[in-house]
């Protein structure tokens, strides 16, 4: 299944970096990829179920930034 997200609040590539280490870490995932672009990215993973936003954020509860619907 396929999942595509927004994320806001970046501030650099290694948040790109940090953020895509943290939900390749949700159960069930199998890739994902982030394309930064300023503070915001657009977010695709590739999961064999579906990845809930909340599984998202939960994911990166320990950093600032913040998901959304594609």
């Amino acid at each position: 299944m396929i999942t595509k997200f927004v994320l806001k609040n970046l501030h650099c590539e290694a948040c790109g970096k940090v953020s895509q280490m943290k939900i390749k870490k949700i159960e069930g995932v199998t890739n994902v990829h982030i394309n930064q672009h300023g503070k915001e990215a657009d977010g695709e993973i590739n999961a064999v179920r579906e990845i809930t936003l909340a599984e998202i954020q939960g994911a990166l509860s320990d950093t600032e930034y913040t998901v959304s619907a594609a």
